[in-house]
C-alpha cells in the first residue's frame, strides 16, 4: 500500500543537523533500549560531518513531525493584552487586580507557570544573552548555572514577590477551571483550552522570545524484513511532505516542522481560523533549542532553579497555586 507514496532519500546532513541542534536525536533513556540508543547516537554522530548522511547511514533514522513551544494564554478581560516580552511580565499583578476583584477573589493575579516548567528559566536566561529581535542562543547547563541563570532566577524572584508570577501544579487546568486568568503553557494545549472556554475568541495569546522549541520526531529503526523497512521509509517520506505536515499540525494543534507546510492551502485555512497559531509559527524565529549535548543536564539545572524558587508544595488552590 506504500508503493504509491513518494520515495525519497534518507534525511540529508543538513536535515539531521537541524534535528541535532533541536536535541531531537539525543540518546533516549536506558529504559528505551540499547538498540534505540545506538541508532540515535549513530544518527547524531553522522549528522555533523557526513556530506551524505543517507548513503552513510543506509536508512532514515529520524525525521521531525511537529514542533511545540510554550506561549502565554490570557483570558479576555483579565489583562489589556497578552505579554509579548519578558519586561511586560512586570506589573501583571497590579494590571490583573481589577479582574481578580470582579471575580470575587476566585482568580489568582498575575501569570501562572508550571512548577517544573524548565522552559521558563531557560527562555528567560537565553533572552538575557540575546539582542532584541534576534534568535536567542541555546541555553545549556553551564549557562543556567552561570550569570544568565542567576539573572533569570533573580527576575523570577522579583515577579513572585510582586505577585506577577505564581507556580501552578497544572497551569492548563488552573486556566480552564477559572483559577488562573493568564498562564504559560504549551501551544498544543490550545485544543483543550478552546473546548473549555468556548472557542479561541475567549482568550488572547502571546509569545516570549527565547522560549525553547520542542521538536517531536518519528524514529525508524532497522527492524523487520527489507520490505517492511522500505514501506516505513516511504511512509516517513510522505509525512515529511508539506501537505501531510500541514494536515498533521492542524489535527494535533502543534506547529509544522516543515516551513514549506506554512505555504499550503491547508495550513492557511487553519491559520485563518486560528490567528494566534499563525503568530506562534512566526514567533519560532525567536525561539531557542536545547543543545544536543547535555540537554538533560540543562533541563535538570533549570528545574533545580525552579525548585529553589517555587518550593515543593502544591499550595492551597486545589493543587494549582501558591
Amino acid at each position: 500500500m506504500f508503493t504509491r507514496l513518494p520515495r525519497r532519500p534518507a534525511a540529508d546532513a543538513a536535515a539531521l543537523d537541524r534535528l541535532l541542534a533541536a536535541g531531537a536525536l539525543a540518546p533516549p533513556p536506558a529504559a528505551a533500549g540499547a538498540e534505540l540508543q545506538r541508532a540515535a547516537a549513530q544518527a547524531a554522530a553522522l549528522a555533523r560531518p557526513a556530506p551524505a548522511v543517507g548513503a552513510a547511514a543506509g536508512a532514515r533514522v529520524a525525521l521531525p513531525l511537529d514542533v511545540d513551544i510554550d506561549v502565554v494564554y490570557v483570558r479576555v478581560g483579565f489583562l489589556p493584552a497578552a505579554p509579548a516580552s519578558w519586561s511586560q511580565i512586570s506589573g501583571l499583578g497590579r494590571a490583573s487586580a481589577p479582574a481578580v476583584a470582579q471575580a470575587g477573589g476566585r482568580l489568582q493575579p498575575g501569570l501562572a507557570v508550571g512548577r517544573d516548567d524548565a522552559a521558563l528559566i531557560a527562555g528567560l536566561a537565553a533572552a538575557y544573552g540575546a539582542p532584541p529581535a534576534a534568535a536567542a542562543p541555546a541555553p545549556d547547563a553551564a549557562a543556567l548555572d552561570g550569570p544568565a541563570g542567576d539573572a533569570a532566577a533573580s527576575q523570577i524572584s522579583r515577579w513572585l514577590h510582586d505577585g506577577d508570577l505564581w507556580p501552578a501544579a497544572d497551569p492548563v487546568a488552573a486556566f480552564t477551571d477559572g483559577r488562573a486568568g493568564a498562564i504559560l503553557a504549551p501551544a498544543s494545549a490550545i485544543g483543550p483550552i478552546e473546548a473549555a472556554l468556548g472557542g479561541h475568541a475567549s482568550f488572547m495569546t502571546g509569545t516570549l522570545p527565547g522560549m525553547p522549541a520542542r521538536v517531536r520526531v518519528l524514529a525508524l529503526l532497522p527492524y523487520g524484513p527489507p520490505r517492511s523497512r522500505a514501506a516505513a521509509a516511504a511512509f516517513a517520506a510522505f509525512l515529511e511532505e508539506p501537505e501531510p505536515q500541514a494536515v498533521w499540525a492542524a489535527q494535533t494543534g502543534r506547529l509544522p516542522a516543515s516551513r514549506k507546510a506554512l505555504d499550503t492551502a491547508t495550513w492557511r485555512a487553519y491559520a485563518a481560523h486560528h490567528p494566534e497559531v499563525a503568530r506562534w509559527a512566526a514567533g519560532l524565529a525567536q525561539a531557542t533549542t536545547w543543545p544536543p549535548d547535555g540537554a538533560a543536564a540543562a533541563l535538570d539545572a533549570a528545574r533545580a532553579r525552579l525548585a529553589l524558587l517555587f518550593g515543593t508544595g502544591t499550595g492551597g488552590t486545589g493543587g494549582g497555586g501558591r
